[in-house]
């Protein structure tokens, strides 16, 4: 790159630049640089030169490049913003020289798998606000974030139970250290590493008091049902603020998933309960007046969906106010998968005999999608689908089961047929049942009456 004028460039951007050191030498003439940014490079290390003559760089993207190390040299950039060093596989650390960037904003490591620390001191990046560490399961975060109490995005931190130094006597960042940065926003995850010994550190946490977030996921280390009762007690601690839009939770090993504040999240858009394999009923969440997207997957010990899965108590006998009753009234999206022991969906227990219930009581009224995946023995639907404004069914079973019950009765003449038949989409394994709100299977394919005497509802 030869050209006059070296002195005027602000904000220069390089891609696809060969394997090797960082840049070419006359880069050093740019004295008066704002922002330098590579994108899909083999860029392995920036030279400690370059560093010296740019010191007043804003802006510095490394991100996508075979970067192994970082200077010490970059310390000296005290007006550094914006430090991205994204997708780099390379890096496993970075120089204690980086606490000196006071001027720091925004610090992003996205996709640096084998980065193994942080500098101690990260504590004194007192302007930092976004620190972005997703998918660097090797990190170790510092004792020292705890301190950064301004900071408004962390996307994930790991924790490893309830021992606080690594084999280095190194300290480090644990859940408890949570409790003061109430200006996290947007999305965060936790995952457990191993199990906690107690739930203090969770209580601790005050998840509570953090308003802005509003996407929350846990995830727990795979563990024997014998730790069970720990995590039912994590789970009830891990309160989170009112105004959360989005909760997954996934490799919980209780056997009763039922947090006190479960019910009480009345902005709740999204919900995912994942891999629960000794969870035997699910929680009531038919109050959740916000709910849009419900999906339930890889429940191994569950047999049955009763009438606790909609939110009540009891019969429909029992819910004699004159007010109308509206069970998951912004639910649009139902998913369950992989139910190996699932057998029975029940609804409302009286929905067809009482005649008042029609006025009283309304469930899914926003229902458009439900989804059906490799449950095998699952042998009915419940009967208030047909009140439903469903406009997709899919039941698919995969390669892993013959024909559940459910599956076989989806067709006309067949048990579950008046229960569906509006659906204007109906899919069952490969296969249109309805599509377009055309029936496609040919009437030779039709059960003889015979074949479906047998056949009955299970309310």
């Amino acid at each position: 790159m030869e050209f006059d004028g070296y002195n005027k460039v602000r904000h220069l951007t390089l891609m696809f630049a060969p394997e090797g050191p960082l840049i070419p030498s006359s880069l050093c003439n740019c004295k008066n640089l704002r922002t330098l940014a590579t994108f899909d490079s083999k860029i392995t290390n920036f030279g400690r030169e370059l560093i010296s003559q740019v010191k007043c760089l804003r802006t510095l993207n490394l991100s996508r490049n075979s970067l192994k190390e970082v200077p010490n040299e970059v310390g000296e950039l005290a007006h550094l913003r914006y430090l991205d060093l994204s997708d780099n596989v390379h890096l496993m650390k970075l120089p204690d020289t980086m606490c000196n960037l006071i001027n720091l904003q925004t610090l992003r490591l996205i996709w640096c798998t084998n980065l193994e620390r942080l500098p101690e001191g990260m504590g004194k990046l007192i302007n930092l606000q976004h620190l972005h560490v997703k998918y660097c399961p090797s990190l170790k975060l510092p004792k020292g974030i705890a301190r950064l109490t301004s900071l408004r995005r962390l996307d994930e931190v790991y924790i490893r139970g309830n021992d606080d130094v690594d084999n280095n006597k190194e300290a480090l960042f644990e859940l408890s250290d949570l409790r003061n940065m109430d200006q996290l926003r947007g999305s965060f995850r936790i995952e457990f590493l191993e199990d906690l010994k107690d739930a203090r550190q969770a209580e601790q946490a005050h998840l509570v008091n953090k308003n802005c977030l509003v996407s929350l996921e846990f995830e727990f280390p795979l563990a024997e049902e014998t730790e069970q009762h720990i995590e039912e007690e994590t789970v009830n601690a891990l309160q989170p603020h009112p105004n959360l839009e989005s909760l997954s939770i996934k490799f919980y090993s209780g056997t009763r998933l039922r947090p006190h504040w479960m019910t009480s999240l009345n902005k709740l858009r999204s919900l995912t309960l994942k891999y629960c394999k000794f969870v035997e009923f699910v929680p009531p969440l038919g109050r959740l007046e916000s709910l849009e997207v419900l999906i339930i997957v890889n429940w191994e010990r569950l047999k049955k969906v009763g009438v606790e899965f909609l939110g009540i108590d009891g019969t429909i006998e029992t819910q004699t106010s004159s007010s109308p009753l509206i069970l998951f009234p912004s639910l649009k999206r139902l998913e369950f998968n992989d139910m190996p022991m699932w057998e029975e969906w029940e609804g409302m227990t009286g929905w067809s005999e009482e005649e008042d219930s029609h006025k009283t009581i309304t469930i899914m009224p926003s229902l458009s999608s439900l989804l059906i995946y490799n449950c095998g023995v699952l042998r009915t639907l419940p009967n208030f689908l047909r009140n439903t404004p469903l406009k997709e069914l899919v039941i698919d079973e995969g390669f892993h089961y013959p024909k559940s019950p459910v599956a076989q009765g989806c067709q006309k003449g067949r048990g579950e047929w008046p229960k569906i038949s509006h659906i204007p989409n109906i899919k069952v394994g490969y296969e249109f049942v309805q599509k377009d709100g055309v029936y496609q299977i040919d009437d030779d394919e039709m059960p003889s009456a015979a074949s479906t005497s047998s056949s009955g509802n299970v309310y």
